[in-house]
């Protein structure tokens, strides 16, 4: 169980990062939860393209101690690539933490969570993984889960990642480790954008840490787009594995242990009573 210091739990010197397209029924929910969660943490909402408003209703959206930003994209150019311009509007700004928020079914009161071992130095990515104990992921259909879980599975066998779920749709970087991944080189599709920043963490030896969280699916079954995001991924995994961009070989440590320093892979246990 994770002891959350009062400095930790309310989100000083963090920015959340929420992209969002056609998400005028959510987004001020949203924002809610997240200054909820981190009641001083920053959220900036990036809107890719949106043609509901979500940027104009995202705007009105009471805040508490933080600052509220909207960065608006003109028109669609992908969700991972409006969480790319929202990390990198973030390192320009210098912010300690930089967290990405998949608000499309990853709970943002989880965030403290992730943000603590970051502000204590013990991480320098954390990932809200579904796939390590006491993650998981409901409301999906069967072969949705299953698709998604394959995926991960291939990309931390064929890469050698040692990380369950490397596409995590919510997840907290130290900002002057992630200035180091190169974000404008990074795919823009959200499942390659978060496989490929994963995956640079790992070649950099960063400290990666994954912590069990719940992931509600709102889209139920596979859909033809779903399954097209998913078919790119596995083709970036191959380009990778053909590129022999593998991490080093290493045993992965056993959950809550591990060697300090570079290149560990850590699970965190879940805080859950």
């Amino acid at each position: 169980m994770i002891a959350l210091r009062r400095s930790e739990a309310r989100g000083a010197g963090v920015l959340v990062v929420v992209p969002a397209r056609d998400a005028a029924g959510t987004v001020v929910a949203t924002i809610a939860a997240v200054t909820a969660a981190l009641p001083r943490a920053d959220v900036l909402v990036v809107d890719d393209g949106s043609t509901d408003g979500t940027g104009a209703l995202a705007r009105q959206a009471p805040v508490r101690q933080g600052s509220l930003h909207v960065l608006d994209r003109p028109s669609p150019a992908g969700l991972g690539d409006a969480a790319r311009d929202g990390l990198r509007w973030g390192l320009a700004r210098g912010y300690t933490v930089l967290c990405e928020l998949d608000a499309d079914g990853y709970d943002p009161a989880e965030l403290p969570r992730l943000v603590a071992p970051i502000l204590r130095g013990e991480a320098d990515v954390v990932l809200g993984s579904r796939f390590v104990a006491g993650g998981e992921t409901v409301g999906a259909w069967m072969t949705r889960r299953t698709v998604i879980r394959a995926g991960s599975l291939a990309a931390n066998q064929v890469l050698r990642l040692g990380v369950r779920d490397p596409s995590a749709g919510m997840r907290a970087y130290a900002a002057a480790q992630l200035a180091r991944l190169e974000l404008g080189a990074v795919r823009r599709d959200p499942l390659g954008f978060r496989l490929q920043l994963t995956h640079r963490a790992r070649r950099a030896n960063l400290l990666v840490r994954e912590l069990p969280v719940c992931c509600t699916e709102r889209h139920h079954r596979l859909s033809g787009r779903s399954a097209t995001t998913a078919a790119s991924a596995l083709l970036l995994v191959a380009e990778l594995r053909l590129l022999g961009w593998r991490h080093p070989a290493r045993p992965a440590p056993v959950a809550g242990e591990g060697a300090a320093g570079g290149g560990d892979v850590r699970q965190l246990s879940s805080g859950r009573r």
